[in-house]
């Protein structure tokens, strides 16, 4: 600037030429636009004005920004919202039937999540009704902060009309279409449906069917690709050789769009596929692959088995008393085993405090860790084992409410004197 104000006297003399020339190479952009009259600066259009762009939520905050206390919803739906908390080491989605605090997990994650999708919840497993949802967001220190949604009513049977979207201007937005955020995987051969979208939903590739079958489904369009109608073809499993089931042209969301006299075949594996066509000509195919229909065969169907158990603390049990030098039984052996910690702390506190930390598996069973409890007042103390996955998925087992007491004093017998 002080270069700048001694140049306005005789700027035009070789001398001040000479300046100007340098202080316009070091001052760059700036030097020459100081010197240069308004009339002979290059118009500016708005195509050349910066776009702006949304300030990036950097808040630490727990919130639920959808679904609504009271709102009504079916299908698959969005939970939608923030879960931080300053520490954050991850959060957990539950679910209850309204006002009986019987909470029920839908899922744990430790990934960042910011005005975004948080869960994808299929209503569907639940039965009509009124429930409750909350979000723990849960730091380091096993501090939680929980926000709710009280009242969510479920209703399948008669699906709520979507509220329309509007702009700040009120005009009308096109419907939102949640679609479930991809993960990388292999492009797969066929697809039977989309994830709160189009599709077979039941039955499932490799089912077995018997009589009457109800095809569940949704076929629509869009609004840049309007809807026709829909086809449903079965062929003998492998061989495309496609007999037409069904055409119409109704647009059904998640229900029976066809049923299926499975009786009309003899015993056998069957594909089927349905065809979505819109106004264009262009189409959408979902197949559903070795459909076993089993009218007159025996079929073997495994019973599922519990998941053996491959971690946690046997013993000592919850609300036992402890005392002296005592062992941790259970295991320490999961899939994506990383390591495993032991902790304790008073019960009725937060904080945690390190006692064995491990890289080495522990089968279900063995000893965790042998302890002198000794060396702690009496009281009432909680134990946790943590085992740390490779993908940094934290499993945590808490025995609660040891009660630690003194051992009694041992008595040395003395001999009784003869006579």
């Amino acid at each position: 600037m002080i270069a700048v104000q001694r140049l306005r006297p005789q700027w035009a003399s070789a001398q001040w030429a000479k300046r100007l020339l340098l202080v316009m190479v070091l001052g760059g952009t700036l030097g020459l636009c100081w010197f240069v009259p308004a009339h002979r600066l290059p118009a500016v259009s708005a195509q050349d004005l910066p776009t702006a762009t949304a300030t990036a939520d950097l808040r630490v905050v727990n919130e639920l920004v959808a679904p609504h206390t009271g709102d009504a919803v079916a299908g698959f739906v969005a939970i939608q919202g923030t879960a931080l908390i300053p520490g954050f080491r991850r959060y957990d989605i539950h679910i209850s039937e309204a006002s009986s605090e019987d909470w029920i997990g839908l899922t744990s994650s430790a990934e960042i999540v910011r005005n975004g999708t948080l869960y994808l919840l299929d209503t569907t497993q639940y039965p009509d009704g009124f429930y409750d949802l909350r979000v723990r967001a849960i730091d380091s220190n096993g501090n939680y902060s929980e926000v709710f949604a009280r009242d969510v009513e479920i209703r399948n049977a008669n699906p709520p009309t979507p509220t329309p979207l509007v702009n700040e201007l009120g005009t009308p937005l096109p419907p939102l279409v949640i679609i479930p955020t991809a993960t990388p995987s292999p492009t797969p051969e066929y697809i039977s449906f989309v994830p709160n979208g189009q599709g077979i939903f039941s039955p499932r590739t490799n089912e077995v069917i018997r009589g009457q079958v109800a095809v569940i489904g949704t076929v629509n369009g869009f609004p840049k690709n309007p809807f026709d109608h829909y086809e449903l073809e079965i062929s003998g499993s492998g061989f495309e050789a496609w007999e037409q089931l069904t055409v119409s042209t109704m647009q059904l969301w998640q229900k029976a769009i066809y049923t299926l006299d499975t009786t009309r075949w003899t015993d056998g594996e069957y594909d089927l596929r349905l065809r979505i066509v819109y106004r264009d000509g262009n189409y959408d195919e979902f197949e559903v692959r070795r459909l076993f229909i089993a009218n007159n065969t025996y079929v073997f169907v495994p019973t599922p088995t519990a998941t053996p158990i491959q971690a946690g603390i046997i013993r000592p049990l919850p609300n036992t008393n402890v005392s002296g030098i005592i062992e941790f039984i259970g295991g320490a052996d999961t899939t994506n085993f990383a390591h495993w910690e032991l902790a304790w702390r008073p019960s009725g506190t937060l904080e945690w405090n390190q006692l064995v930390t491990s890289e080495e598996r522990v089968p279900l069973g063995g000893v965790l860790a042998t302890l002198d409890l000794n060396q702690l007042p009496l009281g009432a103390y909680d134990f946790r084992l943590r085992i740390v996955e490779q993908d940094g998925r934290r499993l945590d087992y808490i025995v609660p409410q040891l009660q630690l007491l003194r051992p009694p004093p041992q008595v040395t017998p003395t001999p009784t004197p003869f006579g």
